[in-house]
């Protein structure tokens, strides 16, 4: 996308989510985690902030504003999931689960369009998605894929995820076109006589009593659930992260992270999930002389990827240095191109600048405890 320049941070972020949510990125996963650390701490009260982006409405007069009228869809939302924080670092899982010592589940985060079947008194009454022009689908457009009774009295809405495999999605394209798997979803769910070539996965029970564990009840009334285990400490839970990382490449349905649920409920995205756009900080600079020529490269933490450690960014001249403040100590963001040379991701650093404005010592704490795990497969 080439942004306007009159588009603030906070408008971006309103058409990325949205966006999003119809199937339709704006802007890249990696650059959106950077501009919601930002607005999160920015606009800490914000209702976007505050809520998941399955929740969001249709922002008709932005998008008109900046002429995307393509992304105007009629969409009713009737998802109210809660908004799951990411920790998107070894360093930040440290932090939130160093302590562990209760049993909690963690499971692949399925990436596709979220349904809810609501039930009383047992019987199936409701089942409804966002994306939808009317509130509700017919539920015989389910028939055999969501359980008609579940054996449990009042009110019981269990919180699933549509999605489609590899092999299907590959199939649908070749009909519709789609130029994603939740955007095949989107079209499944709305022409019924494809539905039952969706994969529903169940995650979550709401009830006005405690079921205990979600997953097992699940499965006992009948409902398929991503792929989980149990731990309950921290060496526990890298090893299992570790081991769900190695195995994504051979699990049939699209995630785009893993879900810890329990005391401390978060998504992760890390290892296999990592972010192509790796943060540093400015450590000094490095001039490079040829026969014609004279350039700059920035010196920078030291950081470890898979293949490769990045000590030096190339910054063209003094004048792209001076223009970004990228100083001694000054956070910058880079990717890796195709020649596995850090290449300086201007955006991602003037974004990094914002949200570390006054607090560069959180940022060198951050990046220095984040490449101290590296190395470490389990700890």
């Amino acid at each position: 996308m080439i942004r306007p320049e009159t588009m603030t941070d906070f408008e971006l972020y309103v058409l990325a989510r949205w966006c999003y949510s119809v199937g339709l990125p704006l802007i890249s996963d990696s650059e959106y985690t950077l501009l919601h650390d930002r607005i999160k701490r920015e606009f800490p009260d914000n209702e976007y902030v505050k809520q998941s982006w399955s929740s969001d409405y249709c922002p008709v007069s932005l998008l008109r504003k900046y002429n995307l009228q393509q992304y105007i869809y009629p969409v009713v939302v009737t998802d109210k999931t809660e908004s799951i924080e990411s920790l998107n670092s070894l360093y930040a899982v440290k932090n939130e689960y160093s302590d562990l010592s209760t049993e909690v589940t963690l499971s692949y985060k399925h990436d596709g369009w979220n349904i809810q079947a609501s039930y009383y008194n047992g019987q199936l009454i409701h089942v409804q998605t966002r994306g939808r022009t009317n509130d509700a689908i017919v539920i015989d457009n389910f028939d055999g894929m969501i359980p008609r009774i579940v054996p449990m009295e009042g009110k019981v809405t269990v919180i699933m995820e549509a999605t489609v495999t590899e092999k299907v999605f590959q199939e649908i394209s070749k009909i519709f076109g789609n130029v994603s798997q939740r955007g095949c979803v989107a079209t499944l769910l709305a022409n019924k006589q494809y539905t039952q070539a969706l994969s529903l996965h169940a995650f979550k029970i709401r009830a006005n009593s405690s079921v205990g564990d979600d997953f097992n009840v699940l499965r006992r009334w009948g409902f398929e659930t991503p792929m989980h285990t149990k731990v309950s400490s921290y060496i526990d839970l890298m090893q299992a992260i570790e081991a769900f990382s190695n195995y994504k490449k051979d699990y049939i349905y699209p995630t785009d992270g893993l879900v810890v649920d329990g005391v401390y409920t978060k998504a992760i995205r890390i290892l296999a999930w990592e972010e192509p756009i790796y943060k540093s900080y400015v450590v000094g600079y490095k001039e490079e002389f040829g026969p014609h020529s004279c350039s700059i490269a920035v010196k920078i933490y030291p950081i470890k990827l898979q293949n490769s450690t990045q000590y030096v960014i190339p910054a063209t001249n003094l004048a792209r240095i001076i223009g970004m403040n990228l100083q001694i100590g000054a956070p910058i963001a880079f990717r890796i191109a195709a020649s596995a040379i850090a290449d300086l991701d201007e955006s991602s650093t003037i974004l990094l600048h914002k949200t570390y404005a006054g607090k560069w010592e959180q940022l060198r704490q951050e990046v220095e405890g984040e490449e101290a795990l590296k190395g470490v497969k389990s700890i």
